[in-house]
């Protein structure tokens, strides 16, 4: 478990790199065009509408990265004691801010990054609700984290993730729906277990190859 907990994580920061250079590279190019293309505005006015895109821009990836640091810190966090407070106090805070930017700033967001990087944002709010209820017992926790794993499939924001057995996407599609799936167990809430069992077992079909991985076939039976 603390290997796949460590390669987890390790994808996890590979993930937010790539997202950090996507989102910069998109942004700037975006903001140049505009700035070019405003031939019909003033200088003044391009230049703060340039200027404002990259300061939000600035925020979002000091945000992404901030809560990609404290989401590998609270990992290696000792299991007891009331030391984690403070860390998960401050990743709840960071979290907060990252997924209220999103939301307030989804033109921009959406113009640079995919929907399912914005899902694994998600994904890693509700592991870090799910884990901090694993250390209180408090019930609020759990609900919430169903809350943010729930919103990733109505949103639909992993729909577009290629599904085929060599596919890193498609892995961590998965491991979306175990965590959901033990989440929903804990909660008793049996009607979106059989739906997500449903989603999971055409992921198993000939034609996606994963019927051949028995480690993945042995966890969901």
């Amino acid at each position: 478990n603390n290997s796949n907990s460590s390669n987890s994580s390790s994808n996890n920061t590979s993930s937010i790199s790539i997202v950090v250079n996507a989102f910069t590279q998109n942004t700037l190019t975006n903001s140049t065009t505009i700035t070019n293309s405003s031939t019909t505005s003033s200088t003044a006015s391009s230049y703060n509408s340039s200027n404002n895109t990259l300061n939000q821009t600035d925020e979002f990836l000091k945000l992404l990265e901030q809560s990609a640091v404290f989401f590998r810190a609270l990992r290696d966090l000792p299991q007891f004691g009331r030391q984690y407070i403070p860390y998960f106090r401050r990743a709840f805070e960071i979290y907060d801010k990252l997924w209220k930017f999103q939301m307030i700033n989804r033109p921009l967001i959406e113009k640079n990054i995919k929907r399912s990087d914005i899902g694994e944002i998600a994904g890693n709010i509700a592991k870090v609700y799910y884990d901090y209820y694993l250390r209180t017992s408090e019930y609020q926790y759990l609900a919430q984290s169903f809350i943010f794993y729930d919103s990733i499939r109505k949103r639909r924001y992993f729909k577009d993730y290629p599904e085929n057995q060599n596919s890193i996407l498609l892995i961590k599609k998965m491991h979306y729906y175990a965590k959901f799936i033990v989440v929903c167990i804990m909660l008793n809430n049996l009607n979106v277990v059989n739906e997500l069992h449903s989603s999971v077992n055409k992921l198993f079909e000939p034609r996606s190859g994963m019927d051949k991985n028995a480690n993945w076939i042995t966890t969901f039976k």
